[in-house]
């Protein structure tokens, strides 16, 4: 006798899970749907995770259009990135000067694209411009904080100043990573 005889053949299962599979899985509409499915899975798997976590919402807006309404975006937050220019300190204060470009996902700067114009990050305390070198990219989230002007190249400029609360330095290289390919070889096994 059977140790449990209200049990199913074992056969009977994997053949009529057998069937079920070959009815689902060969039905053309439900492999499309599987395999969107799972490339859409694997494309939001390799999406970085933004690096910066503002406290609200960014506004859309690019330092050159802040620059020519500071009244209307003061306040504004915004998270703007790009190529460090240069680093000034001053006696409270510091100053990153930013060439911005626009953000991917990940709130990287993209190089690629036409620039947006500069912008100050305006840091409290000292910051040493070595930890911030020059043509490094930086992405900063914090809030439009007026307007500067000064001559860049012998020609009058004028740059949104932004009172930063969050900064991230890309490594250098950023921009143009080679494709990470990765293989491996796994075991497996079982102990009776």
């Amino acid at each position: 006798m059977a140790p449990y005889p209200h049990a199913p053949d074992p056969w009977t299962i994997a053949d009529s899970t057998a069937d079920f599979l070959r009815a689902r899985m060969l039905n053309p509409r439900v492999l499309f749907r599987s395999c969107t499915i799972a490339l859409t899975m694997a494309l939001v798997a390799c999406t970085p995770p933004p690096v910066l976590k503002p406290m609200q919402t960014p506004q859309n807006i690019a330092p050159d259009m802040a620059a020519t309404m500071p009244d209307v975006y003061r306040g504004a937050e915004i998270l703007w990135g790009g190529r460090i220019v240069e680093v000034r300190n001053r006696a409270e204060t510091s100053e990153i000067v930013i060439l911005a470009y626009p953000l991917d996902g990940g709130q990287r700067p993209r190089p690629k694209e036409p620039p947006q114009g500069r912008f100050i990050a305006v840091l409290e305390g000292y910051v040493e411009s070595h930890d911030y070198p020059h043509d490094r990219f930086i992405s900063v989230s914090g809030m439009v904080d007026g307007r500067l002007s000064e001559d860049v190249d012998d020609q009058p400029y004028v740059y949104t100043l932004v009172r930063a609360e969050g900064l991230h330095l890309w490594p250098a290289g950023f921009e143009n990573p080679a494709p990470q390919v990765h293989f491996s070889i796994g075991v497996s096994g079982a102990i009776r």
